[in-house]
């Protein structure tokens, strides 16, 4: 390539001698040895054509993963759950999610290993094996899922727990034994069920550990994984002044970057995030303002001073995925309001979440008559095979199942038959009352204890006379966060970023890669004032059974001016109102006359 580059008029540069053995001579030759084996271990490849990233690859021998029923099972999981019935062409799966979400890991990898090839070197070694893992992390993330997205958590921390109360005595909870099974509801995520199906796959499929194993991974590489999936909750210690123990086994502190990439533990910006913004808008019709491209092509690997580990290496600092500077309002203004934005017009929508409490009502019904077989042969309902983690029995639960189910004419299903139909073919859903955004942090439950509190004494007022006695199911309260990630912490505050020209200089112009990471004006730590997150309440009506000679429209108005009046008492903001017209004016009006203090702020 010299030749190539020297002008023909001009002499040729004379070759410096550079000793056989000299220091420069074995890292340059390093790198190529590991640069060699990256290449011919990724040679046999599998395209894909994707609507969202185009042609994208994965290394063959990831195929064995992909034809598995484990991995299979994610094909028949919508990505966005219900909203799925709002959004009619948004019916892309959680298996394209996941192969969308490996390939960014994947070029993300490569990209590091391009910029800065130094991470061959020590301390890092970084080889193909590391690669692959990130790849796979992104690959079987999601792998638990449960069906339906995010709802069958709500599902199962909410109804479920509620449902296994009341088969027990009072003070069930109290008891040790009973606080246990509990916390199984109440703290079940999807994260955890991950990484116990990913074990299922490669206990069920040994042809793929065996594969993966001959490919040159290690047994260590499958707890990386596991970790790379759902990084350790002790991660966020590192963060705090001091020293800390480093508490993941898979990989040194030297890697702690590479945790960075699939679940990022630190800011919330990975390959899983970037992914589904893309898709999620692509498939909602909605645009997609941040660049993925561009902001993988700026990470940089630099150490993170703040982050002291208490090690007996000479190392002791941990390394971070360094943005340029420039792209810090990228992250906090594009990334972060691209994931507000689909948050607000999608995940959160008021048609949405009133589906989502449809469908709970349709899987609380359905959830006594449907039996699945677990390990040994068990028969178990759908949340007892989530909350114990029973792979064999979790691997039939998708969004078909229970479509299936509801077309089976069984007695026992009748109910639940009819009030999805009632739902989601018929469309009689709740009714959207009002919308209001309120800082002070409350639980849904005390809410709308408080609510039905408030309409039990407004019904006797004598012009609330025709409001209906309402249940509890009758009257739902939604709480919405409307941030930028991270719940209350700011995203952007424990990244480290850095300007790219002076990065770039002090490679070129002083010196041997190591001391790149010392320099400490490339770094950057003060990223501005963080953005406010919202939180909003939403309350709907769901009249049930006869009315007698109350009416919907006296019921609601009761329901509209006791949530208004209760978030009043705590200072809220109106955002919106529901039901007609001339309710909502009416509603108006009232309100400004409570609010002549003008405490309260309204919005058209």
């Amino acid at each position: 390539f010299e030749g190539s580059m020297t002008s023909m008029s001009s002499p040729a540069p004379k070759k410096q001698k550079v000793a056989a053995d000299s220091p420069a001579t074995i890292v340059n030759l390093v790198r190529m040895q590991e640069a060699h084996r990256l290449q011919e271990k990724f040679s046999r490849q599998w395209h894909m054509q994707d609507p969202v990233h185009g042609l994208i690859w994965l290394p063959d021998i990831m195929r064995t993963i992909i034809d598995t029923p484990q991995f299979e099972r994610m094909n028949h999981i919508h990505q966005l759950g219900t909203t799925a019935c709002v959004y009619r062409s948004a019916t892309h799966t959680r298996a394209a999610h996941s192969m969308g979400t490996a390939y960014l890991a994947l070029e993300l990898m490569l990209h590091l290993l391009s910029a800065q090839p130094e991470l061959y070197e020590e301390p890092f070694n970084l080889t193909f094996r590391d690669v692959l893992c990130v790849a796979i992390a992104g690959l079987c993330h999601d792998l638990g899922h449960p069906l339906f997205s995010h709802m069958f958590e709500t599902y199962v921390r909410g109804e479920a727990a509620k449902s296994l109360l009341a088969k027990h005595p009072a003070g069930y909870e109290s008891t040790p034994e009973g606080a246990a099974e509990l916390k199984k509801y109440t703290g079940w995520e999807h994260e955890q069920a991950s990484i116990a199906m990913f074990r299922h796959l490669l206990e069920a499929n040994p042809q793929v550990k065996n594969g993966l194993l001959k490919f040159g991974l290690e047994d260590i590489d499958f707890l990386f994984i596991e970790e790379l999936i759902s990084p350790p909750a002790a991660m966020g210690t590192l963060l705090a002044h001091g020293s800390a123990q480093w508490p993941c086994q898979g990989r040194p502190h030297t890697h702690a970057f590479l945790y960075e990439i699939v679940s990022n533990w630190r800011s919330g910006a990975d390959v899983d995030k970037f992914d589904y913004f893309a898709r999620d808008a692509f498939y909602l019709g909605l645009k997609s303002i941040f660049d993925t491209e561009r902001y993988i092509k700026s990470l940089r690997v630099l150490r993170d001073k703040r982050c002291t580990i208490s090690a007996a290496e000479k190392e002791k600092n941990i390394f971070t995925l360094s943005p340029s500077e420039k792209q810090l309002d990228s992250l906090r203004m594009d990334a972060a309001d691209n994931r507000a934005s689909l948050h607000r017009k999608a995940y959160q929508h008021k048609t949405s979440l009133k589906l989502d409490f449809h469908m709970r009502r349709v899987l609380e019904l359905m959830e006594p008559h449907i039996k699945i077989p677990g390990k040994g042969g068990r028969m178990m309902t759908m949340s007892e095979a989530a909350v114990n983690f029973d792979m064999e029995a979790f691997v039939h639960m998708d969004d078909s199942l229970v479509r299936q189910m509801l077309r089976t004419p069984m007695p026992e299903l009748k109910a639940a038959q009819d009030e999805y139909n009632k739902r989601f073919s018929l469309r009689q859903t709740a009714t959207y009352v009002q919308e209001v955004e309120l800082e002070t942090e409350l639980s849904e439950e005390s809410v709308k204890a408080e609510l039905m509190k408030l309409y039990d004494r407004k019904r006797l007022e004598e012009e609330h006379t025709k409001a209906k006695p309402l249940d509890s199911v009758e009257l739902h309260v939604a709480s919405v966060i409307l941030g930028h990630g991270m719940k209350t912490e700011d995203p952007v505050k424990n990244v480290v970023f850095h300007n790219s020209k002076l990065l770039n200089g002090y490679k070129e112009n002083l010196g041997p890669s190591g001391k790149l990471y010392n320099f400490r004006n490339i770094v950057r730590h003060d990223h501005g004032t963080p953005q406010k997150k919202r939180r909003r309440w939403i309350c709907f009506l769901d009249c049930q059974g006869p009315m007698g000679e109350c009416t919907k429209e006296a019921t609601f108005n009761a329901v509209a001016l006791c949530f208004d009046s209760y978030m009043q008492s705590q200072k809220g903001r109106l955002v919106r109102m529901g039901g007609t017209p001339d309710q909502s004016q009416k509603r108006r009006a009232l309100r400004a006359q409570d609010s002549a203090e003008g405490e309260l702020v309204l919005e058209s």
